[in-house]
């Protein structure tokens, strides 16, 4: 089948939709089996469906435009290298498709779970291989990291600032999770 207008394989097979990136940096996604009414909600975007595997998430304001979804998809290939984020497709107008990493550090926080460093080893040292690649994520705060089998991965590349990529002059991140040097500088 042909790519469709964001550049991704549409193929629908029993009932579900599987979407395969040609590049093949990305492995295929899947449509979700589940709907979800009340599912988790960010700033800009909330779950629609999700199972173990994936997780589709729709945007709840403004979305995007085709322009910047096969933008952010070429982004999401560049960070494919990088095994501690989680993959993430536009396959349709305003419908991202992401690889169900795990329950959100902050959910296992609220619960009671204590993490070790060793949890979060590999999310920092691709951090570290990021920033050295002139890649850098700038909303990283508990909500935006997954844990599963005892290792964190990053999701939510929104605010991802790459030479060719994002806004670096935009403030971005979350006001709780922000150090008072990049408030102040925020509102002087």
């Amino acid at each position: 089948k042909k790519e469709n207008e964001l550049g991704v394989k549409p193929m629908v097979n029993a009932n579900r939709t599987y979407y395969f990136d040609p590049s093949k940096k990305i492995h295929h996604l899947r449509t979700p089996d589940n709907k979800k009414q009340n599912g988790s909600e960010g700033s800009y975007k909330k779950i629609t469906r999700m199972d173990e595997r994936f997780v589709q998430l729709e945007h709840k304001r403004k979305i995007p435009t085709t322009t910047q979804q096969k933008k952010s998809n070429d982004l999401s290939r560049e960070l494919s290298k990088f095994e501690s984020v989680c993959p993430a497709l536009y396959v349709e107008n305003n419908k991202l498709i992401a690889v169900n990493g795990g329950s959100e550090v902050s959910d296992e926080v609220k619960k009671g779970n204590i993490f070790t460093i060793k949890t979060f080893k590999d999310a920092c040292e691709d951090l570290q291989g990021m920033h050295n690649a002139g890649i850098y994520m700038r909303d990283i705060k508990p909500s935006n990291l997954v844990v599963n089998k005892g290792k964190a991965k990053h999701i939510d590349t929104d605010f991802v600032v790459t030479n060719e990529y994002g806004n670096p002059r935009m403030f971005c991140g979350s006001r709780t999770n922000c150090t008072k040097d990049l408030l102040n500088k925020r509102t002087t």
